[in-house]
């Protein structure tokens, strides 16, 4: 289980306060300022990554026809009594190194970028 990303922040500004002090009273921790900081800065990084992704579209959404994905096709395709039904669906492509789901016409893996075998 990995670490939520506002514990990086919490346990950085502590040693950076905390070791600011020691240096304010004229020992030589200058390091761990840095090094909260860096906790600091890496906190915030996985912060905007998980914001990011999860704004992402699932990737295990089923794809339709032309391999969109479900959300973007609804309401598309009803001029002159014409519509688009999920029922078209395509088979994804699924990669054999990371497993995850892609366009039926993909060469290579949308997640980690490895050829796909078809």
């Amino acid at each position: 289980m990995a670490l939520p990303s506002w514990s990086f922040l919490v346990v950085g500004l502590g040693i950076s306060l905390l070791s600011l002090r020691q240096v304010l009273a004229g020992e030589k921790m200058g390091i761990f300022i840095v090094v909260g900081i860096g906790m600091i800065i890496y906190g915030i990084v996985r912060m905007i990554r998980e914001r990011s992704s999860s704004k992402n579209i699932d990737k295990h959404e089923p794809l339709v026809h032309g391999g969109m994905h479900a959300r973007h096709t609804a309401g598309q395709g009803q001029e002159n009594g014409n519509h688009m039904h999920a029922h078209a669906t395509q088979i994804p492509r699924v990669c054999s190194s990371c497993g995850a789901k892609n366009n039926p016409r993909a060469n290579y893996c949308g997640h980690c970028g490895n050829k796909i075998r078809g």
